[in-house]
């Protein structure tokens, strides 16, 4: 009986561990909350906006060639087994 009861103990820690890990919630009063005039706040997005074009990442090139080769790789490993298999099973 307490090998089970261990067992459950264990099931439950790691169904619950994910809960227990997460990180604690963040709350701004509204006290914090700051109102800008409209000139402000446009400058301040198009500081974020120029911000966010230098770390822009170009986008993978490499994904329609990889996803060709590996689809036409498994075509001819199928048609490869297709034969052999034949072949083998003729013999």
């Amino acid at each position: 009986m307490k090998k089970c009861t261990f067992l459950i103990a264990v099931a439950l820690a790691l169904v619950a561990s994910p809960a227990l890990a997460q990180p604690e919630v963040v709350v701004v009063s509204p006290s914090e909350i700051e109102m800008m005039p409209a000139s402000t706040a446009e400058a301040r997005l198009a500081e974020l906006e120029r911000d966010y074009q230098a770390v822009k990442i170009r986008g993978p090139r490499a994904g329609v060639p990889v996803s060709a080769v590996v689809i036409a790789g498994g075509v001819i490993t199928a048609m490869d087994g297709g034969l052999s298999n034949s072949f083998c099973l003729s013999n």
